[in-house]
């Protein structure tokens, strides 16, 4: 029983099955019967490298408990055990290097140190009553389920909007799992990943066409707003505009785009290429949408929009909306980390201390007192985020040009795993710069004391432990104008190496 019709998303999980996202909408008050089956988890080819993490390692690669392999087939490793219950993963047993779940357990419980995602089964810990001595583990390959390799959900009225609006989703969902692949595949053959090109042309003259012929209002609202995410910037203008006369403000519509309306409808607004009449739209969703997340997630957007555009009267407003209305949302914390006027992380303010650990030699500690008497440049990034892989050729080139001038460049890694930046760095991206490594990422106390909302972050320091400038002043472009303000413009005639 749901509280009240509308769009909602559903996140199923199971132990050892892939976590589903789906969209659900209830058109009408009441229960909806529902029957789903999951599809289960991918599992390494060999399980000839699985080790065990939990409690006594803090959950973390480093220190992992290899397994080894009886006669029977099965796996066992000794782990300590300091309380009466022990929890625990795996590692090396699931596809793509992600922790999943044993098959020895008293009881599963939810993962809450990492998010639920899509298409992963690293939801749920194995949990074991104990009497406080070293644990025996014993992993049994053969009681993993198989077999399932897509999820289905099962209506009552399987050509109902609910049931479409299922199955536009998984064919979107099916469609950028094509780019995931052919994407994994490029790097695997030694591509460099800011030289991947997907051409999504023909999705979505597919979806365009789709919602020319379709006459239901509301699934044709839905397919134009797939049409825009599988667009990857290129949606076409006429068609983004279409979205502001054809979906209500009040849609449901907005409460079935997975993560939020805020970053889709900040792409729609892009591709109009008509900001007043998007900055009107989103206004209009805040006051009148009768889902919180929807106008919260609209308010965010307008509240980033307009310290874009540099309309700091229009942003204090908006913020001054989200701290009273919100204000126990994710979108209230990411709006205090960026834009509040007492954050920690701004022009002016000494940076908080910290000790991040070398990439290389854990036992070498970067702390903020010895880079004193020197410009530091602070890039928290991750090798599985586009947006700062993309940021690597201005940050090389930064290095190259102010290393002489004072600059040092520390890059801190929000990986999984140190080996993950080994592997990445190469020939194409040696980053010659000082590199770091930060267990736990957004869950660590650096994190939180750095108002770490999301990557790629730059902060550059002076020479007294002050921020000189954060974020958008110094990506792309702008790193090189902000440093040429700070430290002098390098020579006209300098070459770049790329």
């Amino acid at each position: 029983m749901l509280p009240r019709p509308g769009g909602y998303f559903l996140a199923l999980a199971g132990v050892q099955h892939k976590t589903w996202f789906m969209p659900l909408l209830l058109e009408h008050p009441g229960s909806l019967e529902l029957k789903v089956r999951l599809s289960t988890a991918e599992y390494t080819a060999a399980f000839d490298s699985v080790r065990v993490i939990g409690d006594f390692n803090g959950f973390a690669t480093e220190g992992a408990v290899p397994m080894t392999r009886r006669a029977d087939g099965t796996l066992v490793a000794a782990v300590p055990c300091h309380q009466d219950t022990l929890r625990y993963q795996l590692l090396g047993v699931q596809a793509g290097g992600h922790p999943i779940c044993g098959t020895e357990a008293d009881t599963f419980t939810l993962d809450r140190g990492r998010p639920l995602i899509g298409g992963r089964s690293s939801s749920f810990v194995s949990v074991l009553r104990v009497n406080r001595r070293p644990v025996q583990i014993v992993f049994d390959p053969r009681e993993l389920p198989r077999g399932t390799s897509s999820p289905v959900a099962t209506f009552p009225d399987s050509l109902g909007n609910a049931a479409r609006i299922v199955a536009i989703h998984e064919d979107v969902e099916r469609r950028v799992q094509r780019l995931t692949d052919a994407y994994l595949a490029f790097k695997a053959a030694g591509g460099a990943p800011d030289s991947f090109h997907w051409d999504a042309s023909s999705d979505m003259r597919e979806f365009a066409a789709q919602s020319d012929r379709e006459r239901n209002p509301l699934l044709r609202g839905y397919l134009l707003l797939s049409y825009v995410q599988l667009a990857l910037g290129a949606a076409d203008s006429t068609r983004a505009r279409r979205i502001f006369k054809e979906i209500p403000v009040d849609s449901p519509l907005w409460s079935l785009v997975w993560g939020g309306p805020g970053n889709t409808f900040g792409q729609i607004a892009l591709a109009a290429k008509d900001q007043e009449a998007g900055r009107e739209y989103a206004e209009r969703v805040v006051e009148v949408h009768p889902d919180s997340s929807v106008r919260v997630g609209f308010l965010y957007h307008l509240l980033s929009e307009a310290h874009r555009v540099g309309d700091l009267q229009r942003a204090g407003r908006y913020y001054t909306r989200m701290a009273a209305e919100f204000a126990s949302t994710v979108e209230a914390e990411w709006a205090r980390k960026q834009f509040a006027p007492n954050r920690a992380i701004m022009k002016g303010n000494t940076v908080p201390d910290f000790a991040f650990a070398s990439l290389e030699d854990s036992t070498r500690i970067y702390h903020a007192a010895e880079f004193r008497g020197k410009y530091l440049l602070i890039d928290f990034w991750a090798t599985w985020c586009g947006p700062c892989i993309g940021e690597l050729r201005y940050l090389q080139r930064a290095h190259e040009d102010y290393k002489d001038r004072g600059l040092i460049i520390l890059s801190v890694s929000f990986d999984e795993n140190r080996d993950a930046v080994r592997r990445f760095r190469g020939p194409k991206w040696p980053m010659s710069w000082l590199q770091a490594f930060q267990p736990r990422g957004f869950a660590s106390d650096a994190a939180r004391a750095f108002e770490i909302a999301g990557i790629p972050r730059p902060i550059l320091i002076d020479p007294e432990g002050r921020i000189v400038a954060v974020d958008d002043e110094l990506r792309r472009e702008e790193l090189d104008r902000t440093l040429a303000a700070v430290l002098g413009r390098r020579p006209v005639n300098a070459p770049h190496k790329d």
